[in-house]
């Protein structure tokens, strides 16, 4: 009795910390100037990182039920980026994916594919989806759908607004 009363003390606790986590993010991502933003950039192999980021979600406990696939059609690439930020996108997607994803048997896919001139990263999962009139405005700051699949999980409407934000300020495009 008590150790289920400590993992939901627990569990709320992470619920907290992510809260805040998101809000300060949001705080620090309004306080920058994007037309000049404030970048930390260094060298690192995207393949690589891409793929730590996606073990790290893979081996999380939480996501247990999901299968998670990672594909890339280069076996390295190095990008001249910022790592916090570019933590901050994957880190947000991969979060939507596994939120959203179904309760059993779902699945993450991320890849990363080369085109002649440019590099894209794509997350496919077994989720709700994205209904055509929520599109327009999923990238709008606290904006939240009002579907029903949404409104039972928790969220607080920044995590697209801060991968769109952050996307925008690394001059990336985001669809």
């Amino acid at each position: 009795e008590n150790k289920k009363s400590l993992e939901g003390v627990h569990r709320n606790a992470l619920k907290i910390n992510n809260l805040i986590q998101e809000v300060m993010a949001l705080d620090k991502a309004e306080n920058q100037d994007l037309s000049a933003p404030n970048l930390l950039n260094s060298q690192i192999d995207l393949v690589a990182y891409v793929k730590q980021i996606t073990e790290e979600w893979q081996n999380n406990t939480a996501y247990a039920h999901l299968e998670f696939y990672f594909s890339s059609e280069i076996e390295s690439v190095f990008v001249y980026t910022d790592v916090s930020k570019l933590g901050s996108i994957l880190n947000n997607l991969l979060s939507n994916a596994c939120k959203y994803n179904r309760q059993e048997k779902g699945s993450i896919a991320v890849k990363i594919t080369k085109g002649e001139e440019t590099l894209s990263l794509v997350i496919v999962d077994t989720g709700i989806g994205i209904s055509p009139e929520d599109l327009p405005y999923i990238c709008s700051k606290f904006y939240r759908s009002s579907s029903d699949e949404v409104n039972r999980l928790e969220g607080t409407g920044v995590g697209l607004y801060l991968v769109k934000s952050y996307c925008d300020q690394l001059g990336w495009e985001m669809d």
